[in-house]
């Protein structure tokens, strides 16, 4: 379950168990309290009370009592850098190796997987439940609304003469309602909220006493002075979230009765109670023969004819003298005491806090800081997870061995606390520990220069995070997760990727140095060669910078050479105020003359950053460069060939600043949608292209649509004029839309739509196009540091 539902779901039940408090309070009340009109104020106070109760419950860190309250998780030792919340959620269920205490080498260890049940989340089944509940309760009053609308637009003008009797009951300065006849209406009814209307049936208006009509009349009317119909609307709205509680129904069904009580004496007052009484059932008897309309009944058009036998013993009571309206002060007290009592309830909750980690609530935790320990409550509680040792920071053996120990536990803990099915050891949270755990053995092995089994370990975190981002995003397919969580699995997978590659290339340089020396002077010393640049020959430097100036961290540098097809020649990851040193190898090995040995030459060498959720502003134009291991003089005519000039040439030995400029790219979600029917938008691949691109590259990013014709773009560059489009298959066509720029970052929606017409001879012709872009809104993952955390 989401992060979005768990809020939902925590939301409803406070507010059901609340609500049942102060329906309790407001029933008993009524019990006690004999006057209607004094039981309308309290209702009056009880909706508005409910109302503010529900708005409360839903305002974060507003309810501060909890009522259940867990116990703490017995861990002895913890990091002090704990997994937040948003990346606890952010990583789907899989199932995981179990660890052992002695690892053995990769080749040896035979794969165990732990097969697990997956749990039933009743807090989703129930908040499905309750949301398909509240869609029919929905559905029932708008069905009531439908058919009163098709009452009133049946009705006919009344005659004059109950016209003029309407004016005549209609206080002086009161505007007048409208009054209209049904032929099968089977009672008289007020209807409408904005514009009131008294419908009156056709077989009340035929009988030889008109005179009766007064008394009907003054009913309605009754209902209209007293905003009857408004408090019925409130309850309608509260009854679409509280459809399920019995208590909603009691009450909902007594403030009725208190309304037609009122009603009743104010139209009495025309003649008298008996009198009245008698009207009421004979009317009754006649609407005996009318066909209730069933859907009418959800706005409270009429009652059923129990409330009737109650409604004529109230009027027969000649013991009960019933008041027309109450005091403003029982009002005033009636107000503020149910609204205090909704603002005092909201402050408590059924969802327990954030479960404590400790020993016990008395004793203080140890935690583990980077290169040194304290006894101190950590700081840094929703700051992200040491993946990978920090750029500057030494690594302390000793730290590295207390946190590998520290995961270690937690691990044990949250897979004990996962078989028994407590909440606190959830899948999720098993996953995250059990990756990070890796990536901390891996620096611990790193720092102990065992390069081989620190490999391992990271080769092991990559596959964890790329089965993460494999499952959450069929999870965002399907709506159970958000982008935010995609982006942050994507960066992360990201980050462990770097190490992985920057291990080996450490790892390759160590085996390999003498072979990597002086190109113009072979009798240079190793040791002059920079350890930064992966002792490569060839190495680039510089800052990257958004466009304040600012530095950006863990920004990853590549490096591609070769000649007609690049390859890979090395990464960098810029440190926190974003400095890098990158080294790259060449693209291939040729030969520049008969007699010469195997060499470079002239080779392109394309450097360029990426981040994700970040695009350079000029595309990387700045590292579109060549490389050569030769004098600029012996090459010259060859760096015209290509096009360049020799300031754009990295020579051996010769280290070149090369800045970049990263700004907030745009994400664009989107929908392919076919009109000719018989189009399969599952799986079809599309690609993004436009006037301006980055070095050697044809197109800027390809992507497919899922199974239901759904695709996302996460890194699109603002400012530019781009062209969506895609191969058909069946003809072997290209086809693209129209050019669409991207004013400013954020995430937008669009739909992508392949049309086939007639064109020419009959031929179909096929045309793609993107309509319906919108800017969802902005999002602080997507423009800020936080994307790679």
């Amino acid at each position: 379950m989401n992060a979005l539902s768990n809020e939902f779901a925590a939301w409803l039940s406070d507010f059901y168990a609340l609500s049942t408090v102060l329906l309790t309070a407001v029933l008993l009340i009524g019990k006690v309290v004999a006057q209607p009109a004094r039981r309308i104020a309290i209702s009056w106070s009880a909706a508005f009370g409910l109302l503010v109760l529900s708005v409360l419950c839903a305002v974060p860190e507003w309810s501060t009592v909890h009522v259940n309250r867990p116990a703490p998780l017995p861990v002895a030792i913890i990091p002090a850098v704990l997994p937040s919340t948003a990346e606890s959620e952010a990583f789907a269920e899989q199932t995981l190796q179990p660890m052992d205490e002695t690892r053995a080498p990769r080749e040896s260890r035979p794969p165990v997987a732990v097969v697990q049940s997956a749990p039933i989340h009743w807090e989703q089944v129930l908040t499905a439940l309750m949301a398909s509940g509240s869609l029919v309760t929905l559905l029932w009053l708008i069905g009531g609304a439908w058919q009163t609308r098709r009452l009133r637009g049946r009705a006919v003008p009344a005659p004059a003469a109950l016209t003029e009797l309407l004016d005549d009951l209609t206080s002086e300065g009161e505007t007048t309602p409208g009054l209209g006849i049904v032929a099968d209406l089977p009672v008289a009814v007020a209807t409408g909220v904005l514009k009131p209307v008294i419908l009156l049936p056709q077989s009340l208006v035929e009988l030889p006493h008109l005179a009766k009509l007064r008394s009907v009349l003054a009913h309605e009317l009754a209902h209209l002075r007293h905003r009857d119909l408004w408090m019925l609307a409130l309850l309608r709205g509260l009854l679409v979230v509280l459809w399920a509680h019995p208590f909603m129904w009691l009450w909902r069904r007594q403030v009725r009765l208190d309304q037609e009580s009122l009603a009743d004496i104010a139209a009495a007052d025309l003649t008298s109670r008996n009198d009245y009484a008698e009207q009421l059932v004979a009317l009754a008897r006649l609407s005996q023969t009318a066909q209730l309309p069933r859907l009418a009944s959800s706005v409270g058009l009429w009652e059923n004819a129990s409330q009737l036998k109650r409604r004529v013993t109230l009027l027969l009571d000649e013991k009960l003298t019933v008041l027309r309206s109450c005091t403003w002060r029982w009002r005033v007290f009636s107000a503020t005491g149910l609204l205090a009592c909704a603002v005092g309830l909201s402050l408590v909750t059924f969802s327990p806090p954030a479960p404590v980690l400790g020993k016990s609530q008395d004793q203080d935790v140890v935690t583990i800081t980077q290169g040194r320990n304290t006894t101190s409550q950590p700081e840094r509680q929703n700051s992200d997870l040491p993946t990978l040792v920090r750029e500057g920071e030494p690594a302390d053996l000793d730290s590295l061995r207390e946190l590998v120990e520290a995961y270690e536990k937690m691990y044990e803990r949250i897979v004990a606390l996962n078989k028994v099915g407590v909440q606190s050891g959830s899948r999720e949270k098993q996953a995250l520990t059990h990756f990070h755990l890796l990536t901390a053995r891996s620096e611990l092995a790193e720092a102990q220069n065992q390069y081989a089994e620190a490999r391992d370990h990271l080769e092991e975190a990559v596959e964890a995070a790329q089965r993460n981002v494999e499952a959450l995003q069929t999870l965002y397919e399907v709506g159970n997760t958000d982008l935010e969580a995609v982006l942050e699995a994507k960066a992360l997978r990201a980050k462990a990727k770097i190490a992985l590659s920057r291990l080996q290339s450490r790892q390759s340089s160590r085996n390999s140095r003498n072979d990597h020396v002086s190109v113009e002077d072979p009798s240079s010393s190793r040791e002059e060669q920079t350890q930064d640049g992966n002792n490569q020959p060839w190495n680039v430097q510089g800052r990257v910078t958004n466009i304040e100036g600012k530095g950006i961290a863990n920004v990853e540098i590549r490096a591609a050479t070769g000649r007609a097809t690049l390859r890979g020649g090395g990464t960098a990851l810029t440190d926190a105020q974003g400095w890098y040193r990158l080294g790259f190898g060449p693209g291939m090995r040729t030969t520049v003359s008969e007699n010469s040995p195997w060499g470079v030459g002239v080779q392109a060498a394309s450097i360029y950053a990426t981040k994700p959720g970040w695009f350079e502003t000029n595309l990387c134009r700045q590292g579109d460069l060549l490389m050569t291991d030769q004098t600029a003089e012996s090459i010259g005519d060859n760096i015209k060939a290509w096009g360049k000039s020799e300031d754009r040439v990295v020579f051996a030995n010769q280290p070149r600043t090369v800045d970049f400029q990263l700004a907030p790219a745009a994400v664009l979600e989107g929908e392919f949608v076919e009109t000719s029917h018989n189009w399969d938008v599952r799986e079809q691949g599309f690609y993004i292209v436009g006037k301006e691109l980055p070095p050697s590259s044809n197109v800027l990013e390809s992507v497919e649509t899922d199974k239901r014709g759904r695709f996302l773009i996460d890194s699109l560059p603002t400012g530019f004029d781009w062209r969506m489009g895609m191969r058909v298959s069946k003809t072997g066509l290209e086809i693209e839309t129209e050019s669409f720029r991207l004013e400013q970052p954020g995430r937008y929606r669009c739909r992508l739509v392949l049309e086939a017409k007639e064109g020419k001879a009959g031929q179909v012709e096929l045309a793609l196009s993107i309509n319906d872009i919108q800017l969802l809104g902005e999002s602080e993952e997507l423009t800020g540091e936080s994307l790679t955390r």
